[in-house]
């Protein structure tokens, strides 16, 4: 299998606002063990470099497990420094896509997951330092459920806030936690509707609460985009589903400087077994979650959703970025990204692949 870190579109589209002048399309492989690596987070440092979040197989001459490694590199894409974080007798996984966040001071913190052997995974708030030292790990969750924490954020209290899903008896559904600066759980609400539930993405509505965004089960067969908005506890001020009426992806969200929300996706153009999607956003109203536009980008392909979504200026143009196959290929799997002014209407578009 190839070895790789697939990385570089998620972590343009996050750091644009920088204005960095140097580009690179590179690959690496954090362990040297020629096997496979999976990136799902990336956050830019004090120096104008990036840390890496990824998780890899590693194995010595007494375990094989799945750690979280943490790359950094410097502005031109040179590896400065990795780190593998040491959990012993337990694997460990980072969130999903844009799984970490940035302070002011300078610590990252992103969500995952830990689990031993066959047992059931616990959620977990990772902290680390700009070079990627891991300060703190905080556990989360109850014995014999599966917890895995997907994104994580920094709160403006000090504290941090973790969403994920967990699986009960019947089925799965979402919690939102929320803790103090020492990681210690002040509450934790959990979410959801007789049939499957999923969540990705959370956000800080400005004043004290969060949006969070991801799929809710409509059938037994079916998920559409899913965004909720809670207060400081965690209690629903509204909630919104919609779709195509197949199956979409989870819904990324951004807290725009204007207190609305954008959600970058895909739309379902045709059923699961087809499998056409076609990128899509939206922006929606902080008061009540209405429309305030909608859009679809491209043409209608395979494999095909925006991961995460920026603003590159407060209250200016939007930077999506995810992967797409490209027009004319059939499974030619490929990095997209997409500028758009604040109203969404499209700037440009472009596709990215390595070349080596």
């Amino acid at each position: 299998m190839q070895r790789a870190m697939l990385y570089c579109v998620l972590g343009m589209g996050l750091f644009l606002q920088a204005h960095a002048q140097n580009t690179f399309n590179n690959r690496y492989d954090p362990l040297q063990q020629n096997r496979p690596d999976f990136a799902w987070g990336i956050e830019q440092t004090e120096n104008d470099g990036f840390l890496v979040i990824s998780v890899s197989p590693w194995s010595d001459s007494i375990t094989y497990n799945a750690v979280i490694t943490l790359t950094e590199i410097n502005e031109f894409g040179v590896t400065l420094n990795v780190s593998r974080f040491v959990d012993v007798g337990y694997r460990n996984f980072p969130g999903w896509s844009n799984t970490s966040d940035r302070s002011s001071t300078g610590s990252i913190v992103f969500g995952g997951s830990r689990g031993y052997g066959g047992d059931p995974s616990m959620a977990c708030i990772y902290v680390v330092d700009p070079n990627g030292v891991v300060l703190n790990q905080y556990v989360y969750g109850i014995p014999d459920y599966y917890w895995i924490g997907r994104q994580a954020k920094h709160t403006s209290d000090g504290g941090y806030v973790l969403v994920g899903d967990y699986t009960d008896i019947d089925n799965v559904s979402v919690f939102l936690i929320k803790t103090d600066s020492n990681g210690e759980q002040e509450w934790v609400q959990t979410y959801g509707g007789p049939y499957n539930d999923y969540v990705g993405a959370v956000g800080l509505d400005g004043v004290g609460g969060y949006y969070l965004g991801g799929e809710y089960g409509t059938t037994s067969g079916n998920l559409d985009f899913w965004l909720k908005r809670v207060d400081g506890s965690g209690n629903q001020i509204w909630n919104r589903t919609w779709g195509s009426g197949y199956t979409e992806p989870n819904a990324h969200l951004e807290t725009l400087a204007d207190g609305h929300v954008v959600v970058a996706s895909a739309w379902r153009w045709e059923n699961y077994n087809t499998g056409r999607s076609r990128l899509y956003m939206a922006k929606l109203d902080s008061a009540d979650g209405s429309f305030i536009w909608q859009h679809y980008y491209g043409v209608a392909t395979v494999n095909t959703t925006f991961f995460a979504v920026k603003e590159v200026t407060p209250g200016g143009d939007l930077i999506a970025a995810g992967q797409a196959a490209a027009p004319g290929t059939a499974l030619d799997d490929r990095g997209v990204m997409l500028r758009t002014n604040s109203d969404g209407d499209s700037l440009w578009m472009r596709y990215y692949s390595y070349q080596s």
